[in-house]
């Protein structure tokens, strides 16, 4: 629990008595994204790509490939007689499939939305971040978390459009959440589901 420097720490006990309820929700809620988090990946496990869950199928082949269809996620691995081998080796092939999908979807959408914004990155990449999903430096330079492509499609646009609005004003004023808004009017919900269960995503594969 954080707690503002300005509180009164005497109303500490009363606060968390009479709010005790809903940290009890918070902290079930917290407890179910942990676990969502730490689930296996066995054949006929559900994990998210752009929103949609897919099914997680798997195959022995020479080659390392991940095959996408509407309902399906099918990894291809070499013959592994170690478990934890073959677990390591699936995590490992479907990270860098994910992390090929962002690359390829959240820079074509990121120079879609540019174009909206009228700003010029002067770069984009994707990284690996434990607690947030991009940054924009001063010069331009936006990363996103590859993780973010799980999200749903409406999600990774506010994130972009997040960004590239801290071309116009690089910090968090009314004039950029101004911005925010005029390109993406509901970025309050879509905000809000990321801080929901943006924990879950943010575990997957880590």
């Amino acid at each position: 629990m954080l707690i503002p420097k300005t509180f009164a720490k005497r109303r500490v006990p009363s606060v968390i008595k009479e709010n005790l309820d809903w940290i009890r929700q918070k902290l079930a809620e917290h407890q179910s994204r942990l676990h969502l988090a730490k689930r296996g990946y066995s054949s006929g496990s559900n994990i998210p790509y752009l929103g949609s869950n897919y099914r997680l199928g798997f195959s022995r082949s020479l080659e390392e490939t991940v095959l996408l269809d509407e309902a399906n996620l099918l990894i291809r691995v070499a013959n592994e007689e170690n478990q934890q081998e073959l677990k390591e080796v699936v995590i490992r092939v479907l990270s860098d499939w994910y992390i090929k999908q962002a690359k390829k979807e959240l820079v074509e959408r990121t120079h879609k939305y540019a174009d909206v914004v009228k700003v010029q990155p002067s770069s984009i990449a994707v990284r690996s971040y434990k607690s947030r999903w991009g940054s924009c430096s001063v010069n331009g330079d936006i990363r996103y978390n590859w993780r973010l492509i799980m999200a749903p499609p409406e999600v990774v646009d506010y994130v972009i459009i997040h960004e590239l609005c801290h071309i116009l004003h690089h910090n968090h004023s009314k004039d950029f959440w101004l911005a925010v808004a005029s390109f993406c009017p509901n970025y309050r919900d879509r905000s809000d589901w990321l801080k929901q269960y943006g924990f879950s995503l943010l575990n997957i594969l880590s």
